[in-house]
């Protein structure tokens, strides 16, 4: 999944009324192996959005890659969970293999979910 600088608002979160808050959450962690209190903390912020009658959630998090040593089991918080319909979804970014999981420190994978998130793989523009 990514988000273009171009891309309108309704594009992201979709089309909503006009009293409804639209709200775009990102987390390095939400529901893959979650390891610290961050991710508890935002689980139970989206948990207190999504069942508001009046907000429509995306959240866009870290999911470690499937070779990572010592993830632990995924806790899953799905749409079916949480709300009734299309005002909750996950939008799941994988980091690559040489990623560090579980560190929140400058060699956690921040740069990687940013770089996903923003659509810049890095690479220089070839002439």
């Amino acid at each position: 999944m990514t988000i273009h600088q171009e891309d309108d608002i309704n594009t992201i979160i979709g089309p909503t009324s006009p009293n409804t808050r639209r709200i775009l959450f990102l987390s390095l962690e939400f529901n893959f192996s979650p390891f610290s209190g961050n991710g508890v903390l935002a689980r139970s912020l989206v948990s207190s959005l999504v069942r508001r009658t009046d907000c429509v959630v995306r959240v866009i998090c870290t999911k470690p890659h499937p070779s990572t040593p010592g993830i632990s089991n995924d806790i899953c918080m799905s749409s079916s969970s949480t709300s009734d319909g299309d005002d909750f979804e996950i939008w799941p970014v994988e980091l690559p293999q040489h990623c560090q999981w579980k560190r929140l420190d400058r060699s956690g994978p921040w740069q990687e979910f940013t770089s996903a998130c923003s659509g810049d793989d890095g690479r220089q523009p070839t002439d």
